[in-house]
């Protein structure tokens, strides 16, 4: 099921209704950074999917969310990290509940280990269905947590 479209409208209900200081727009990135990690760098070497695909584990997204925080300032570089792992992990919890129809999973913990199961709680392709509702969920969550704010303004 998931799709960018899904992972950012996750992320975002996710974000809302943890009540945390999050900073949504590190923490969306997070959500989406696994796929976009791995998918560009196989549009130019498509020969290389399954060398790319180790981008799309843990170990290795930890190292490009640690990576990507050492740009900001020394006072920014954990919240950064933070965000952007939390992101990239409900990015693997959503992935982790799919199942591919081809048998080609995600090897969850390259290079430490070669395991590589899944949930299989929904097709990969069946996104489609469940993309509306994600949008919905994901304004009614955002349109809550403005509310909110409004009302203790007050």
């Amino acid at each position: 099921m998931p799709d960018l479209v899904t992972h950012v409208s996750a992320g975002m209900i996710i974000s809302r209704i943890t009540g945390k200081k999050i900073i949504m727009p590190l923490f969306l990135f997070g959500s989406i950074m696994p796929d976009v990690s791995f998918k560009i760098l196989e549009l130019f070497l498509p020969s290389w999917h399954f060398g790319f695909m180790a981008l799309h584990s843990l170990p290795s997204q930890t190292v490009i969310c640690l990576i990507i925080s050492q740009y900001f300032e020394k006072s920014g570089k954990r919240p950064a990290f933070i965000n952007l792992f939390a992101g990239s992990f409900t990015h693997m919890l959503f992935d982790f509940a799919q199942l591919h129809i081809t048998g080609e999973n995600y090897y969850w913990f390259i290079p430490f280990s070669s395991w590589h199961g899944e949930l299989g709680l929904f097709y990969t392709t069946s996104w489609i269905y469940y993309m509306p509702f994600f949008l919905a969920a994901a304004l009614a969550a955002e349109s809550i947590y403005r509310m909110r704010g409004k009302w203790r303004r007050k």
